[in-house]
């Protein structure tokens, strides 16, 4: 993941997926990069000024496309050897949210249970 500051972010449309609209955002970079990234809500989810990370996933004739993310939240990443605390923390977040909120579209909630794991992980990881 790359580290950079937001110089302008503006509405590029709209993507209706499989799992309901996404909004695409064109984010400009102070490094020289632009990508398109898409939220489930109408408004971006950053800020011009804001220091992020971000990733390209894919390139094209229309340009790149990528991920934004918060720098004191890495992307969760469970762990792929069995039994580990990622694992269960994202399984466990699944439930809890889904008890909480009711069964929802998976990209409507895919942030907000990984942002739950995350935590679940970290508690799990230091005690």
């Amino acid at each position: 993941m790359t580290e950079a500051t937001i110089t302008q972010v503006t509405g590029a449309g709209t993507w209706d997926s499989p799992n309901g609209i996404l909004y695409k955002f064109a984010y400009s970079f102070d490094d020289g990069i632009t990508l398109t990234a898409q939220h489930k809500t109408e408004t971006p989810r950053f800020k011009e000024g804001e220091k992020v990370g971000y990733e390209i996933t894919k390139t094209n004739q229309y340009g790149s496309l990528g991920k934004v993310h918060k720098l004191d939240a890495a992307p969760f990443q469970p762990s792929k050897s069995k039994g580990s605390n990622g694992s269960f923390a994202l399984s466990y977040a699944k439930d809890v949210y889904i008890g909480l909120y009711g069964a929802k579209e998976p990209a409507e909630v895919a942030q907000d249970i990984t942002d739950l794991a995350d935590i679940f992980k970290t508690w799990l990881d230091n005690n």
